[in-house]
């Protein structure tokens, strides 16, 4: 799952509430791996992302963008639709 460079990002619903979404969320660079949680929750405009102490600040920066990206888009439907499972890649910032 390690990408060569760069880094991937998964997201796996775990939950649905009245509120939002919760995330299981994994980070994996070439070099480490994260396992963090999500919280979405759009009417509020949030996003809460767990984090460690020795997660890369750029790693966590990716994740956050993907977060609020799908917490917008359910944000702007009727009746959100969270998705299963999203698996995404970007290359580290320079």
């Amino acid at each position: 799952m390690r990408p060569e460079h760069g880094i991937r990002v998964q997201l796996t619903l775990k939950t649905i509430q009245e509120d939002g979404a919760l995330y299981a969320v994994q980070l994996f660079t070439p070099s480490n791996e994260w396992k963090l949680e999500a919280m979405l929750c759009p009417k509020q405009d949030t996003v809460e992302l767990s984090h460690h102490e020795n997660t890369e600040p750029w790693a966590l920066k990716i994740a956050e963008k993907f977060l609020t990206t799908l917490c917008v888009q359910q944000k702007a439907k009727s009746q959100p639709t969270w998705p299963k499972r999203l698996l995404r890649w970007r290359p580290k910032p320079s």
